[in-house]
């Protein structure tokens, strides 16, 4: 929120989804894509994509559950795959913009490690991700703790 706060002090449009309210089905890998990287599944997934293809920038924040991010937002990041596969395999789209990225994650843990963010970075495909992990304390890097 904290986030959403400062684009919105420096007058940016933003909108806050959260995919826990979201009816988002599994992807399926049953390659039934459009060559155009159109997924064939019909759920709430449909307007997220729109929404993503017109952003100019896309926070994904998620908590870290059991060493992952929540399984919510994994499923997301998952049915991407049928931009990934458009665009590597197919040929078919490229993006018109790049879209700028930014992973924020929280974990009671201090294994840095977990904060890997390489497949967010082919989900929006801007190659402009900045990698900065802290294991600091919460107080250290300016939260509440």
């Amino acid at each position: 929120d904290e986030v959403l706060r400062g684009a919105q002090s420096a007058d940016a449009s933003v909108e806050k989804i959260v995919l826990r309210g979201m009816e988002i089905s599994p992807c399926l890998a049953c390659a039934k894509i459009k060559r155009d990287g159109t997924c064939m599944l019909d759920d709430d997934m449909q307007p997220l994509y729109e929404k993503v293809r017109k952003a100019d920038a896309v926070v994904l924040a998620s908590p870290v559950f059991f060493g992952s991010v929540t399984a919510q937002t994994k499923t997301m990041i998952d049915r991407f795959n049928c931009w990934w596969l458009a665009k590597n395999k197919f040929k078919t789209i490229s993006p018109a913009k790049k879209v700028s990225g930014f992973f924020i994650s929280a974990s009671a843990g201090d294994r840095a490690d977990l904060a890997d963010a390489e497949v967010l970075c082919e989900l929006l495909e801007s190659g402009r991700w900045r990698r900065n992990v802290t294991s600091q304390s919460p107080s250290a890097v300016g939260l509440p703790s």
